[in-house]
């Protein structure tokens, strides 16, 4: 379709999201800017089409799960992206509910979210990484607190 390849041509973000349930309720909504990592990890593939698609902005959508492994591997994942971009064009945000399939079902607007959703602050990435230290790896930790910090 030309209209999703426009789209995701020329559109400045790329999300990570983490199931095609996500992908799926962001494309019901004409939200095409988006790529599929089939869990918490960003793949090499991924990460070397990121590099050549050079977007102004690379945003990690994390589950809000009971135990906190989606916004841990949406931290993960940031950490990973940073070895290869500028922080500052790297973003977490969370879906207001578990998912954005749940948010889907549930009728909450998901093109309102898209543009205007909540992105994490630093402190509460580093509230993320404090509460939950033992889950990172300590040598990439270390690394990117030193480019983060600042």
């Amino acid at each position: 379709n030309s209209e999703i390849k426009e789209n995701f041509d020329f559109a400045p973000e790329i999300f990570l999201v983490e199931s095609n349930g996500d992908s799926m309720a962001l494309t019901e909504n004409r939200i095409y800017n988006h790529l599929i990592t089939f869990g918490k990890e960003v793949s090499a593939a991924i990460l070397a089409f990121l590099v050549k698609r050079d977007p102004q902005f690379v945003t990690i959508v994390g589950n809000r799960d009971e135990n906190n492994e989606g916004q841990i591997g949406a931290v993960r994942a940031l950490i990973k992206l940073s070895s290869v971009f500028p922080v500052d064009m790297l973003r977490i945000k969370l879906p207001t509910l578990n998912d954005l399939s749940e948010m889907q079902e549930a009728g909450e607007n998901l093109v309102d979210w898209h543009k205007n959703g909540a992105i994490l602050s630093k402190p509460e990435i580093l509230d993320i990484i404090n509460k939950h230290r033992e889950k990172f790896n300590a040598d990439k930790l270390a690394k990117f607190l030193k480019k983060y910090e600042l």
